[in-house]
């Protein structure tokens, strides 16, 4: 394809496990010739969809006024205009991919927290910022055409690569930042869920901005359009909303905030973790966890009803490679007991490449995603009872 010529690109948004579909046409300008031109009119296009992508989810959320009921009535209405602004906004190349200690985790960190002081959260301890250094566990890293050096009697490093060979370095320190903001609970103040996302990405890599648009500035918007709900719906129970850095490199900062908690753990009834939920052309969102802890069935049972979008459960039995227990930032919960469930779309094409961009989602399978998560927080915090029973078994 010609880059000097405009290009246009078609995507269908699809509701409720696709009922309904919108197409919206966007036109990429011609290649411009400075990069301060490259950063405007992409920034110009973002804007363009950003608007059009509102729009198509006013027009995908109509059919639910069909389903007039007090169900319908009482899941918690979120912005969506913040929504998906908030996205584009973490995925910007500005954020230069949000990798844990960067620059660009830095700007997130700080959009995030000017949110955070927009509608009235609280810091859980004396300010958000919970800094941390921990053990990567795992790191994506850049193929390389030097094979790792393999170790041979006497301490002799050979390779197939006729002698040239890289050593494997041991596993670095990550520093990052968790973002950490409470909505106090009426009732039961001293009894805690954590819901949790993580902000962190890939950052530039060979010269690419690794966006993370749905991995996961997704799951990043979506906690905080929650956030924002619960501080004028005040729960029951505390709700710790928690933005994990240094996901990507093995859960370090949830791992980190389990290690070290500011609350009592065995005061926190249950994680939530959101992790990419604005990608899935079917409009099926998946809910991880209930296998494992099945008094969470009952209330996911609440929730699929409601059919805000296909609700599938999965991902939670004893096959590893289909296994999501131990790939997100639920996994350091679970490791001490509490029960989790952790929301989220398959892998796609654009998972973990340059492509995962704001104008690869689906934003009105998103906000229905956002919502679908809303109201199991809410449905969780009313019914935290057997959940905590269940826990401190």
């Amino acid at each position: 394809m010609d880059a000097e010529q405009p290009v246009s690109r078609s995507r269908t948004y699809i509701n409720r496990a696709g009922a309904y579909r919108h197409s919206i046409a966007v036109v990429t300008i011609h290649k411009p010739d400075t990069m301060l031109e490259r950063s405007s009119h992409k920034s110009i296009a973002v804007a363009w969809f950003v608007l059009a992508s509102i729009a198509c989810v006013a027009v995908a959320a109509h059919p639910l006024q069909s389903q007039s009921s007090s169900r319908i009535d009482s899941v918690p209405e979120l912005d969506s205009a913040h929504l998906l602004g908030t996205l584009a906004a973490l995925a910007a190349d500005s954020m230069e991919g949000r990798l844990a200690g960067s620059r660009g985790g830095e700007k997130a960190g700080a959009f995030l927290m000017r949110e955070f002081t927009r509608f009235g959260l609280q810091p859980l301890t004396r300010r958000f910022e919970n800094p941390f250094t921990g053990i990567a566990r795992m790191r994506e890293r850049s193929v390389s055409a030097v094979p790792p050096c393999q170790a041979q009697r006497g301490g002799a490093l050979s390779s197939p690569a006729a002698g040239r060979c890289a050593p494997t370095p041991p596993n670095p320190l990550v520093s990052g930042v968790n973002l950490v903001g409470i909505v106090r609970g009426t009732k039961y103040p001293d009894r805690y869920i954590v819901v949790s996302a993580h902000y962190d990405h890939l950052g530039i890599k060979d010269g690419r901005v690794y966006n993370g648009a749905d991995d996961n500035a997704s799951g990043s918007a979506a906690i905080l359009a929650i956030a924002e709900w619960a501080v004028t719906h005040p729960p029951l129970n505390s709700i710790i909303f928690a933005w994990f850095d240094g996901e990507e490199e093995g859960m370090v900062g949830s791992t980190e905030f389990v290690r070290r908690s500011p609350v009592p753990l065995d005061r926190i009834a249950a994680n939530v973790n959101v992790d990419m939920v604005s990608h899935n052309w079917k409009g099926e969102l998946f809910a991880a966890g209930a296998r494992r802890y099945p008094v969470m069935q009952p209330l996911l049972d609440s929730v699929q009803t409601l059919g805000l979008i296909t609700l599938k459960q999965g991902h939670d039995g004893d096959i590893p490679t289909d296994d999501w227990t131990y790939r997100s930032d639920q996994a350091p919960f679970h490791a001490r007991g509490i029960p989790y469930i952790h929301f989220g779309n398959e892998e796609h094409a654009d998972y973990h490449a340059p492509t995962d961009t704001f104008e690869h989602i689906y934003p009105g399978f998103f906000y229905r995603s956002a919502r679908t998560i809303a109201d199991f927080v809410r449905l969780l915090d009313r019914g935290l009872d057997p959940v905590a029973a269940a826990r401190a078994r």
